[in-house]
């Protein structure tokens, strides 16, 4: 029998890690393709914005998955599970949600049941008061801040919607 050199054994130990890492890598799953987003968001900015007015945003969260989902009935304060983006025309921010933290109990916190295919609309009043111009607004939907209550049902997780244009104008 051959005595193999310490290189040799090197060489044939650093190959047989990295087969067992492919082989482990294949059998967690991680080649697999990722299961789609249980929540989709869009957004739709509501009637004319006027000059130094407010906006109202339209979210719609559906449930995308093949079973029912909890969602919170409410997404006021803007800021807390909901965050808005507006940038000028040029690209630029000129408007970012506050941020928002709110403490509340379990039984504070109410839940509404979404079957498949489902989708929950909410109505918000975004207090930007822009010039006359053209935007984009972005959007995020988090339930991050209600991860640490362990809810059944409820998806834990970041979506943001697709950019939506709108015009401001004089009256």
């Amino acid at each position: 029998m051959k005595r193999m050199s310490k290189i040799e054994i090197l060489g044939s130990s650093i190959l047989l890690g990295l087969a067992l890492l492919c082989l482990l890598r294949t059998s967690f799953g991680q080649d697999r393709p990722k299961a789609p987003d249980p929540v989709k968001v869009a957004l739709a900015v509501v009637g004319p914005v006027h000059v130094g007015k407010s906006l109202v945003v339209r979210v719609a969260l559906q449930n995308t998955s093949d079973s029912a989902i909890q969602l919170p009935r409410r997404l006021k304060p803007e800021g807390w599970l909901i965050r808005f983006r507006i940038r000028d025309g040029g690209g630029h921010e000129v408007y970012s949600s506050p941020v928002a933290k709110i403490e509340m109990t379990a039984s504070q916190l109410e839940l509404v049941r979404v079957a498949p295919r489902e989708t929950r609309q909410f109505e918000l009043e975004v207090k930007a008061a822009l010039p006359a111009g053209d935007y984009m607004l972005d959007g995020r939907f988090s339930t991050l801040p209600l991860s640490k209550r362990e809810i059944e049902g409820l998806p834990i997780g970041t979506w943001s919607a697709e950019s939506v244009s709108f015009r401001v104008t004089q009256e």
